[in-house]
């Protein structure tokens, strides 16, 4: 058989019409018996991976003057390498074949989870802890911030199905207007502690209202997720069991945790094993919801909420985040962007035109409602707008889309 052929690249059809994929894990001879070594799984990643680096990396250092946030730079570095750029030339193209794109997506995805745990070590519990001191300008902030995008969202999803051709799955308005609604609360910190607003009156209040948004934004990631892929019996099933074993977690596992460190670590000096524990916990949270009927991502991140030890979180923070963020998650952004084609939008005048209202309102949307809350709560209309804006920090949720991958 020659692994050289088109079938190989692609996928070839066997007698009961089904796609057979030929999938090698690395070449035994190279190119010296004339056999192609990126017809391999293994080379053809190791490529993948190499190339989405270099791309986004320089993406990141062109734009670094400009004070551009990082996720941003890999985001676009992830939509150079699909269709709408690179994905042009033929090299660029054949880079990221159909039959390796199983491959390239599972590992974006654990990539994702991980970073999704880094997440959750940056939330401080005793803050979520202490939500009940936030002001009522916050909350009020917050819970605006959250319906009205997420309602103009759902709406625009479904004028989208109205264009010739733009039949859609139902289920996707939900990730689209949680998409307009979600504030990443670590990025906001990120962006107020670069600006130095960080403990300035209107850094607390943003800091409040983008910690009470990502948490009713996972609430619906959770119940999204529940009721896109289930019926309703089978959808409150899962959002109950996933609820029952986050009080688990809370409940039970976070305690223990705290004894186990307390006993195993001394004056804070931490071995290599714990890295090693940590490495098997997220793959164990994120097996556990996806089994209940969410998604591993949910366990991921509640696992890093109830890590007990700041200094031990820290500690982790120090030494995963620059291997995720840097190493892995920059395949995630270029699988988003494989699926990006700008070019098709010159084509439809009509998807031309709801796309350019969409880009406005996934920014204006939180503004606005931020700027009517205020004006209820006599917020400054300056406060108001820059909240609005502070408030548009999407992180990684802004990307994410489980129904993508059906």
């Amino acid at each position: 058989m020659d692994l050289n052929e088109l079938q190989n690249f692609y996928h070839a059809q066997n007698k009961s019409n089904k796609p057979c994929f030929v999938v090698n894990i690395t070449a035994e001879h190279g190119i010296w018996q004339s056999e192609n070594p990126l017809t391999q799984s293994l080379p053809l990643l190791a490529m993948q991976l190499a190339a989405t680096i270099f791309v986004t990396r320089a993406v990141y250092y062109l734009l670094r003057p400009l004070a551009v946030p990082r996720i941003f730079t890999d985001f676009l570095g992830g939509v150079l390498m699909g269709p709408s750029a690179l994905g042009l030339f033929p090299m660029f193209h054949s880079m990221f074949p159909l039959r390796s794109i199983g491959t390239v997506e599972t590992v974006a995805y654990w990539a994702l989870c991980c970073h999704l745990f880094l997440i959750g070590l940056e939330f401080d519990m005793s803050v979520i802890a202490n939500l009940t001191r936030t002001s009522k300008k916050a909350i009020h902030i917050a819970i605006a911030g959250v319906l009205i995008p997420l309602i103009t969202g759902i709406g625009l999803f479904f004028l989208m199905n109205q264009v010739p051709g733009g039949e859609y799955n139902p289920a996707g308005s939900v990730y689209f207007g949680l998409s307009m609604a979600v504030t990443g609360y670590p990025i906001v910190a990120r962006v107020l502690k670069d600006v130095k607003l960080l403990h300035s009156d209107i850094g607390r209040m943003a800091m409040s209202a983008s910690l009470v948004t990502d948490l009713i934004s996972w609430i619906l990631v959770i119940i999204g997720i529940a009721f896109s892929n289930h019926t309703i019996g089978g959808a409150l099933v899962a959002v109950l069991s996933t609820a029952g074993f986050v009080l688990f977690c809370f409940i039970v596992v976070r305690p223990a945790l705290a004894i186990i460190i307390s006993k195993t670590s001394k004056e804070n000096i931490y071995s290599e094993n714990y890295l090693c524990f940590v490495l098997v916990a997220i793959s164990a949270f994120a097996t556990v919801t996806d089994v209940l009927g969410t998604n591993s991502i949910v366990g991921a991140f509640i696992f890093g909420l109830i890590m007990p030890n700041r200094i031990l979180a820290e500690a982790f923070l120090d030494k995963f985040e620059d291997f995720v963020t840097g190493y892995l998650l920059p395949l995630f952004f270029t699988i988003c962007g494989l699926r990006i084609d700008i070019w098709s939008l010159f084509h439809n005048k009509a998807y031309l035109a709801i796309g350019s209202v969409v880009l406005v309102l996934s920014c204006s949307a939180k503004i606005l409602s931020t700027l009517l809350v205020s004006y209820y709560d006599n917020v400054p209309t300056r406060d108001g707008f820059s909240l609005g804006i502070v408030l548009n920090s999407k992180g990684i949720f802004g990307n994410f889309d489980p129904s993508a991958r059906q």
